[in-house]
């Protein structure tokens, strides 16, 4: 979710999110201007629905989130707009020739390579991911160029769904690397895989 943050503010959007425990990632979207709560509760929700009353406020989460968390719950019960991270990287990614990595492991090592070699091969290429890519010391590099790589989804089910998720909201093709083969025939991703189709 912080690259997703990260992308969102580089787009010139207001971000805030919480996190139980402070790190490097929330230290370095607050001094990007992100608010951040070391909480999960109600008042946070509460508070930036005070602080931006002229904005169009949208509540990501991502498929982590249980349903007894309190800011889901509190959004849901004010029928706020929530919308899946899978939408809003959908959004990002609408500018961008996309090549998603998905799979049950190895997302993140695999869309480090291609980040790598998009950048090195084009100087035109974006990314994000759920690790930091040494070449951008970042986990996102969101900038006006052609290409964008990342790794989309998590290693549980039914998250794994993200990547296929994407292109049907995105509304345009997207190229998919899955980086476990086993994963096409052997795992709950062949349902998630098939049904759409």
């Amino acid at each position: 979710m912080s690259a997703l943050a990260i992308g969102l503010l580089k787009k010139g959007c207001s971000v805030s999110g919480s996190d139980l425990v402070k790190n490097d990632e929330t230290n370095k979207l607050e001094k990007l201007g992100a608010v951040i709560f070391t909480s999960q509760v109600r008042q946070n929700i509460e508070f930036v629905t005070s602080k931006f009353t002229n904005r169009l406020i949208n509540f990501v989460v991502s498929s982590a989130i249980k349903p007894e968390n309190e800011e889901f719950s509190y959004c849901k019960e004010k029928n706020l707009s929530i919308k899946h991270r899978s939408e809003i990287l959908a959004m990002l990614m609408r500018t961008y020739t996309a090549f998603a990595i998905a799979g049950s492991h190895g997302k993140t090592s695999t869309s480090t390579f291609l980040s790598t070699i998009l950048e090195l091969c084009t100087r035109n290429s974006s990314s994000i991911t759920g690790g930091i890519i040494p070449i951008y010391n970042s986990n996102c590099h969101l900038e006006n160029t052609k290409y964008l790589g990342g790794g989309f989804g998590r290693n549980t089910f039914p998250s794994t769904r993200d990547a296929i998720e994407i292109t049907y909201k995105l509304k345009k093709p997207v190229q998919v690397i899955w980086s476990q083969e086993d994963d096409m025939y052997f795992s709950a991703l062949l349902n998630a895989f098939i049904a759409p189709l």
